[in-house]
This record gives structure tokens, sequence and C-alpha cells, in this order.
């Protein structure tokens, strides 16, 4: 969507925020009741509460905003907000590269995902893409 909402100015983001330092946890006791069988138990309030305190852990929701307004207005295509979720984006890679097939592709290939990649350059810097750009 990033790529082809860019031509026309608007910006489109990923925004992955963490634990961030709300009441999230009371949806659970706010759920409508047209939605009691939606796969989830009930669950004892004394737990809810227990859970909740995980929640005061959390990144300050005026740190986290701030972040996202950032990444925003830097037009970024990801924005992470939480460095500790680190070691997790480094085992997705590392299992990422380790499931691609160790062999060479054919040239025609290589030569579409170059211009797939060029395109979507191009397009994030504005440029309208059309198909014959990409064979």
């Amino acid at each position: 969507m990033r790529y082809t909402l860019a031509p026309h100015g608007i910006g489109c983001s990923l925004c992955c925020p963490a634990l961030t330092r709300t009441n999230a946890w009371t949806s659970a006791l706010k759920r409508p009741e047209g939605f009691g069988e939606s796969g989830f138990p009930e669950v004892a309030r004394s737990q809810l509460e227990q859970f909740g305190t995980a929640f005061e852990e959390g990144m300050d929701p005026y740190e986290v905003g701030t972040k996202i307004l950032n990444g925003m207005s830097e037009q970024k295509g990801l924005i992470l907000t939480h460095p500790e979720h680190g070691p997790d984006f480094e085992e997705i890679h590392a299992a990422v590269m380790a499931a691609l097939p160790h062999e060479e592709a054919p040239p025609g290939r290589l030569k579409i995902e170059q211009l797939r990649r060029d395109a979507m350059k191009a397009a994030e810097a504005g440029l309208v893409i059309r198909l014959d750009d990409l064979t």
C-alpha cells in the first residue's frame, strides 16, 4: 500500500508499538455480551488485575506517541517504538534467511526482481509506476 499511495502524496507506515503503560487490560472487563463467545474464555478479575501489573512496566504513552509521530513525519515505512524487541527481530531475520533455498535463481527472475525493487524505490520517491515498469 505504501508504494501505491506514495505517488499521490499519501504516506503509509507500519507501526508496531509494544508494552505501553495503559489500562488496555481492562478491555476484557468491558466485553459486550454479543462477543461473549468470541473464543476467549472468561477470566477472573483477580487474574486480569495481576496481568494488568505488567502494563505498569510499559513505556509512557506520550513517549510511544512521540516516536510514532516522528516516524510518520519522517515518512518511515516501519516504526518500531521499543528497543527491547531487538533480539526477537534478530531471531526472525535469522530464521527467514535460513529458510531461503541455497541455489541460484535464473537470470530472468533476477531481472524481474530487480525491476520490482527499482519500482518500489521510485514509487516511494513519488513516481507513478506502470505495469511496463515491471517487465
